[in-house]
C-alpha cells in the first residue's frame, strides 16, 4: 500500500462536522461526557474520518466522480487530536483506503467509482437544501427498544459547511450521496442506537436510477444481537441502499450509593481521619470519599474535569464533607484551587487516584508516549503533590498517603505493559518515601474492579468494588 498522508481532527472540526451532519451524540462534542465512556475521550465521528480519509484519496488520485459503492469498517476508535496515517491501494479496479494509528488499522475503506468526470454530470442537488440543524439531544434507546424499530432521518445537505470540511468532495460526490452518508451519522449517533453507540460498520450501492425517498433515509432494524448488543439495519432512500451495524456501548457506571455503604460500615470507623481524596469525582475514588465519610472521616474531593460530579459527591457526604465544595485540581498541569492549597497541610490522610483513561497500547514494543502519560499522572503528579503538602504541613503527625497500585504489576496482560511498568515505578518511590519516616505510605495491588474504564468488562459489579475497596481502606496501617 502506498501512504498518502497523516491528519488530524480537531474538536473545532468534530464541532463543525456535527452541525453539517446533525450528530451531535456528546462522545464527539463534551469532554466530560466522554470521559465517563470506556473511552475516557471525546473520538472523532467514524463517518468524518472515512470521508476525510477519501478526501485525500480524491485530492490524490485520478477518480471518477460518483460512488458505486462505499464499504466502512470501523476497527479502533480514533480519538480527536490523533495522527492518522492513510494508506491506499486499488485492487482489481477497487480502491482500498486505511487508516492507521500507530500500526494498528483503525478504519478499512473500500469503494467502487462510477465513469463520471464532471460536477455538471452529477444527479441533481437535494429538492431543498437544510437549515443549519437545531443541537438536538440524543436518544437513549435500549437493545429491547430498538427490537424491530423502523423510522427515517431527513436528509441534510449544508453546502457550504461541507464545502469548507470537505472541499474536494463537496466538488466531485452527488449532494444526494454526501447526504445519505450523513444520515447514517446521524442516524447511529442520535436514533438508534443514540446516545450510547458505537457505528461499526457501514456499507451501501448507490445505483444509478433513483427509486423511494428523495428527502429522507429510512431505516430498519433487522436483527438484534443481546449476546453483544449488536444491531444490524438497512438503509434505504432514492439514492442509496445498504446496511449499518452499531453496537450498544456500556452506560456511566453508577457506583454504589452512601445509605448502601452506610449499612457496611462502622459509624465512627475512620472518625480519626481528616482525609482528602484526589480524583473523588467518580469511580474508586467517589466509593472512597463515601465510604470514608460512612465511617466518620472528614472528606475533602478534587477534580481535574467533571465539576458537576464532583458537586454531586461532595453533597451525597454533606455534613462530613471536610471543606464545603469540591475543589479542582489538576495533578498534570499543577493547577489548583487556592483556598485548597491553602489547606493541604492539614490533612491526616491523602488518596491519590487520579489517573488517565487506561488505554490498551497496540503495539509489540514499549509505547514510550503512552508510558509518559501514565507517568504524568502516577508519578510526577503524585511527587508534585506531596512536595506542596510538605510546605505546608502543620502537624508533627505522620500522614498518610494510600496510593492504589495494580494486580498488572505481578502478571501484566498483553497490551498493559506501560501501565504496569508505571504502577511498579511507583510502588517503588512510594517505598523509598516510606523509608524516609515522614510519611507512612499503603499501596495496595487491587484487582480491576468495576469503574466507567471497565464498563464493557462483564461480571463486575459496583458492590464487588465497594468490598474491594472497604478491604483495602481498614488495612491501612
Amino acid at each position: 500500500m502506498q501512504k498518502l498522508c497523516t491528519f488530524s481532527i480537531s474538536s473545532q472540526e468534530s464541532e463543525a462536522f456535527a452541525q453539517a451532519s446533525g450528530d451531535f451524540n456528546p462522545l464527539h462534542l463534551d469532554s466530560v461526557a466522554a470521559r465517563r465512556t470506556q473511552f475516557g475521550r471525546t473520538l472523532i465521528h467514524g463517518v468524518f474520518g472515512a470521508l476525510k480519509a477519501l478526501e485525500v484519496l480524491y485530492s490524490t488520485a485520478t477518480l471518477p466522480g460518483a460512488l458505486t459503492r462505499l464499504n466502512v469498517k470501523f476497527s479502533k476508535p480514533i480519538g480527536q487530536g490523533d495522527a492518522i496515517e492513510v494508506w491506499s491501494e486499488v485492487r482489481d479496479g477497487h480502491h482500498r483506503v486505511e487508516l492507521l494509528l500507530g500500526s494498528v488499522r483503525s478504519q478499512i475503506i473500500d469503494i467502487t467509482c462510477t465513469e463520471l468526470t464532471a460536477r455538471a454530470e452529477l444527479p441533481a442537488a437535494l429538492p431543498a437544501a437544510q437549515d443549519e440543524p437545531t443541537i438536538e439531544a440524543s436518544r437513549e434507546l435500549t437493545l429491547a427498544d430498538s427490537q424491530n424499530l423502523a423510522a427515517s432521518t431527513p436528509l441534510r445537505y449544508p453546502g457550504q459547511g461541507l464545502a469548507t470540511l470537505l472541499p474536494v468532495l463537496n466538488q466531485w460526490l452527488p449532494a444526494t450521496q454526501l447526504a445519505s452518508i450523513l444520515a447514517c451519522t446521524r442516524i447511529v449517533g442520535m436514533e438508534c442506537p443514540g446516545l450510547h453507540s458505537v457505528f461499526a460498520r457501514l456499507s451501501l450501492e448507490f445505483p444509478g436510477a433513483p427509486h423511494g425517498s428523495t428527502d429522507t433515509l429510512a431505516y430498519a432494524v433487522r436483527h438484534a444481537d443481546p449476546r453483544l448488543d449488536r444491531l444490524e439495519m438497512s438503509v434505504t432512500n432514492a439514492w442509496a441502499s445498504g446496511t449499518i451495524e452499531a453496537f450498544f456501548r456500556a452506560r456511566p457506571v453508577q457506583q454504589v450509593d452512601l445509605a448502601t455503604i452506610q449499612q457496611q460500615v462502622r459509624p465512627k470507623e475512620f472518625a480519626h481521619q481528616s482525609a482528602l481524596i484526589i480524583g473523588g469525582s467518580r469511580g474508586l475514588g467517589e466509593v472512597a470519599a463515601k465510604a470514608l465519610a460512612a465511617g466518620g472521616a472528614q472528606v475533602a474531593i478534587t477534580y481535574a474535569t467533571g465539576a458537576e460530579d464532583a458537586q454531586n459527591v461532595s453533597a451525597e457526604i454533606g455534613e462530613h464533607a471536610a471543606l464545603a465544595r469540591p475543589f479542582h485540581y489538576d495533578v498534570v498541569t499543577g493547577d489548583i484551587d487556592r483556598d485548597l492549597q491553602d489547606a493541604l497541610g492539614t490533612f491526616s490522610h491523602i488518596y491519590y487516584f487520579a489517573s488517565p483513561a487506561i488505554a490498551k497500547s497496540g503495539t509489540t514494543h514499549l509505547d514510550e508516549a503512552l508510558l509518559a502519560r501514565y507517568r504524568a499522572f502516577y508519578q510526577e503528579g503524585l511527587e508534585a503533590l506531596v512536595s506542596r503538602i510538605e510546605q505546608r504541613r502543620q502537624s508533627a503527625d505522620t500522614p498518610l498517603l494510600f496510593v492504589p497500585s495494580s494486580v498488572f504489576v505481578e502478571e501484566t496482560p498483553k497490551g498493559f505493559t506501560e501501565y504496569a511498568t508505571a504502577k511498579a515505578e511507583v510502588e517503588t518511590w512510594c517505598a523509598e518515601l516510606a523509608g524516609q519516616g515522614d510519611w507512612r505510605v499503603s499501596t495496595p495491588r487491587l484487582p480491576r474492579l468495576h469503574t466507567d474504564q471497565t464498563s464493557t468488562l462483564r461480571g463486575l459489579t459496583s458492590e464487588q468494588t465497594l468490598t474491594t475497596l472497604l478491604t483495602a481502606l481498614r488495612r491501612i496501617p
